[in-house]
């Protein structure tokens, strides 16, 4: 059985704000302790893209990515109380 991760180093730019615990420090520690173990080749990395529209709409509803890119148009804020877009 193999494990695949999905990683980019801008997700360390993902910045949830003071006292929120997904923070950069947290991925950072995730991948240290990830690459200290030896996993042989039962781990391959891969570069995320970016979700197309389509992709998104399998998963969500044209409501909700119309209400995230209206924050993001907006200068950006939160979805929900924790999750600042």
């Amino acid at each position: 059985m193999s494990l695949t991760i999905f990683y980019h180093p801008d997700f360390l730019n993902h910045d949830t704000g003071n006292g929120h615990p997904e923070k950069s420090d947290r991925l950072t520690a995730c991948i240290s302790a990830i690459n200290s173990v030896d996993f042989g080749n039962q781990l391959e990395w891969k570069y995320p893209h970016s979700a197309t529209e389509e992709e998104l709409r399998q998963v969500h509803t044209s409501e909700h990515i119309q209400s995230i890119k209206d924050i993001c148009n907006s200068g950006g804020g939160y979805l929900e109380p924790d999750t600042p877009v």
